[in-house]
């Protein structure tokens, strides 16, 4: 073996740390994955102040962008419209890969299987803020 070698796979520089954007602060996309980090962590209501407390100690957000964001999701999660997705009964699955007919697939972001009188039924989420 030599006392070194060459690694040409670019891909093992990029940046894959799960709390880190890669783009412009402040730009419409990077609030779109910056949001969606932050609601991979909120299962109901109550778990989202955490999480946007988790993203300001980690950085991801400042104290002024944990406030407006946290007040924009808390008036949305209040929305009587998705309230069932939140719900604490339902059982959730993140990002996982969906068959749909044939040899289609779709990768929401949440899968909501809820529980309404001993019936399940499923939900797919996809977000767009």
């Amino acid at each position: 073996m030599p006392p070194y070698s060459v690694v040409s796979d670019v891909d093992r520089w990029k940046l894959t740390s799960p709390d880190i954007i890669i783009d412009v602060r402040g730009t419409t996309r990077w609030v779109g994955e910056m949001l969606h980090k932050v609601m991979e962590r909120v299962r109901t209501p109550k778990n989202l102040k955490k999480a946007f407390g988790r993203a300001l100690h980690r950085g991801m957000i400042t104290e002024e962008e944990h406030d407006e964001y946290l007040a924009l999701l808390s008036k949305r999660l209040a929305d009587p419209r998705v309230a069932d997705w939140f719900a604490n009964d339902n059982r959730l699955m993140l990002e996982r890969s969906v068959t749909i007919g044939g040899n289609g697939q779709k990768r929401p972001d949440r899968v909501v299987i809820e529980t309404e009188r001993r019936n399940h039924y499923c939900r797919l989420q996809v977000w767009r803020p």
